[in-house]
């Protein structure tokens, strides 16, 4: 059956709607040890183990959202008044991570971070980029077009029955290696990489980004501020 937009929105509001009835009827205390459960309406349904492609939205972001549109809506917020609160969420942030407020930015996907560090590196031809065959497609995506717009070498780690270790990486890493970027947690199996062994593995001194929660990268101190 096709539905055209209006109908999706409206069936999409009358969902969002049943949501927080949907969580508290499904809600157990017996396996909720961080009391966060209810905010999770999707594992009502079921585990949900696919995180590291698409995470669930909890209820207080839903709700969060819906309050901003109807704001928008209805009383349209003034420009001052959005760079305020996005100031003040970044100072949150910024003490939940242990960091400087002026290193946090906020972006619309981990993907667009990546493109940005990649774009900062100002990667010219004979340069390499290091990444694995778990990471996220759009990865593969940007470093092709480099590939191809620039001249860069891709070099792309092959996974042993679904995982990469440190010693993988060695023989592609080398003196033009201007980038290592993996999937902190891969969206393809749920391989979880070990970080902190990756920044030994390159003669130049590497210095580790984490772009959203999901992906690092890993470039020479003096390429990324």
């Amino acid at each position: 059956m096709e539905i055209d937009r209006r109908q999706f929105i409206e069936v999409a509001s009358g969902a969002a709607a049943l949501l927080p009835l949907h969580a508290q009827d499904r809600a157990s205390g017996g396996d909720d040890p961080l009391g966060v459960r209810h905010d999770f309406p999707v594992v009502g349904e079921g585990l949900y183990l696919n995180s590291a492609y698409i995470a669930p939205v909890p209820l207080p972001v839903a709700a969060a959202a819906r309050a901003f549109a109807e704001r928008k809506a209805t009383k349209p917020i003034r420009l001052d008044e959005m760079l305020k609160t996005t100031d003040e969420v970044r100072h949150q942030v910024a003490r939940l991570l242990g960091a400087a407020a002026e290193e946090v930015g906020f972006l619309y996907a981990t993907s667009e971070g990546e493109n940005i560090v990649a774009a900062a590196l100002d990667l010219k031809a004979g340069d390499n980029v290091v990444i694995d065959e778990l990471h996220y497609e759009t990865s593969f995506v940007l470093y092709r077009h480099l590939q191809q717009t620039r001249g860069i070498a891709l070099r792309i780690v092959k996974h042993r029955d679904g995982s990469v270790a440190r010693d993988d990486f060695a023989g592609a890493v080398d003196d033009r290696t201007r980038l290592v970027s993996v999937a902190w947690v891969s969206h393809q199996n749920g391989f979880r990489h070990e970080m902190r062994p990756r920044t030994g593995r390159c003669s130049t001194p590497m210095r580790c980004r984490r772009s959203a929660c999901s992906r690092w990268t890993f470039g020479p101190r003096e390429s990324i501020a």
